[in-house]
């Protein structure tokens, strides 16, 4: 299956080669195998911020939107073969969902070619120095996701006999580097990331009499740890999480949920990549709630889950996830408590 995976991976670069480098002397033709800037110049490059010098050069001015078609000026030789580029463009693919940085499948030994340049003097690059600095290109366009799957609650309230639900959840996120939005290089390792999520519809319960559905929302600042091996991955994250519970109920004296419940946030999660196109990781994430000003000792929220993630071709993927969370909220006159396990499917693009 590896091996499988691999060729899949490069048969989508290798078959689009021919568009890649289609255009006139000095011009490139923008494709769907490279749509955006940065792409384009690590497949023409190799080096860092080289899409900055192709905006320059055709006026285009940031967030940098370019169309199929299009025919951009380069006012210099590209310094990297079709077969190099391809490499380079593959593997920031890669890392960009978590894969070793050999899913590229990139020749070990260093080829050394020498290459044309507008330059008087020629340049020489070599494979492995191309791909190590296209490996420190910040991605420029968003990661975003969207997932459906059941989830399985169990609900308490003060007066209450225990509700069980069977709800729809659907789940959405999008993320993105800091780097790009502060144009900085030394924000290499930090992103940012917003994620919700919200009950689609109520499948059945153990009582006719009630139903629920359940809002959450986070947003993050995460730091990818310093890592010796590129296999294993790790990072921490700070933010905030808001979320809200509302449903009927036959019985009256039942308050029935929650409202406007939030609070700092503190996550870690570890990755490791278990093949050439697939990773998994798993995470802890702990919320205590704010009343007013004050944090509440009795109230917050304990989640954990895991996920594994599959990379498919045009950089795009599957992710699997198991999630559990606990809620503990103390209200003025009951307390309520809600654990929850969810299974999700999600595409990423």
């Amino acid at each position: 299956m590896r091996g499988l995976n691999r060729v899949f991976l490069m048969l989508a670069l290798i078959v689009g080669q021919g568009a890649l480098a289609a255009g006139p002397p000095h011009a490139h033709v923008v494709s769907d195998q490279a749509p955006s800037l940065w792409e384009i110049g690590i497949y023409l490059y190799g080096r860092k911020n080289a899409y900055l010098d192709i905006a320059k050069w055709n006026s285009i001015e940031h967030p940098y939107v370019i169309h199929p078609g299009q025919s951009l000026k380069l006012q210099k030789i590209p310094t990297l073969s079709p077969e190099q580029g391809a490499a380079a463009l593959l593997e920031i693919w890669c890392q960009e969902f978590g894969l070793p940085k050999t899913c590229a499948q990139r020749a070990t030994a260093p080829e050394k070619i020498t290459t044309p340049s507008a330059d008087p003097v020629p340049s020489t690059v070599t494979k492995t120095e191309a791909a190590t600095e296209a490996a420190d290109v910040p991605l420029q366009t968003p990661s975003s996701s969207f997932g459906i799957g059941p989830t399985q609650v169990t609900y308490n309230e003060t007066g209450l006999q225990p509700i069980s639900l069977q709800l729809l959840t659907a789940k959405i996120a999008t993320s993105g580097k800091i780097d790009d939005l502060l144009r900085a290089d030394s924000f290499r390792r930090w992103s940012w990331g917003i994620s919700g999520y919200v009950t689609a519809t109520t499948v059945s319960t153990n009582t006719t009499s009630a139903s629920a559905r359940y809002l959450g929302l986070n947003a993050r600042i995460t730091y990818q740890l310093p890592w010796p091996t590129d296999r294993w991955s790790a990072s921490i994250s700070g933010g905030w999480f808001y979320t809200s519970m509302w449903g009927s109920i036959k019985a009256p004296s039942a308050i029935f949920g929650f409202r406007d419940q939030r609070g700092p946030q503190a996550l870690a999660a570890l990755s490791r990549a278990l093949s050439s196109a697939g990773s998994g990781s798993i995470y802890v994430k702990f919320t205590p709630f704010v009343d007013g000003f004050e944090f509440s000792s009795e109230s917050g929220e304990l989640a954990s889950g895991m996920s594994y993630t599959h990379l498919l071709k045009n950089r795009r993927a599957i992710i699997l996830s198991i999630d559990r969370s606990v809620l503990n909220i103390q209200l003025r006159s009951h307390h309520v408590s809600s654990e929850s396990f969810s299974f999700g499917a999600s595409l990423a693009w």
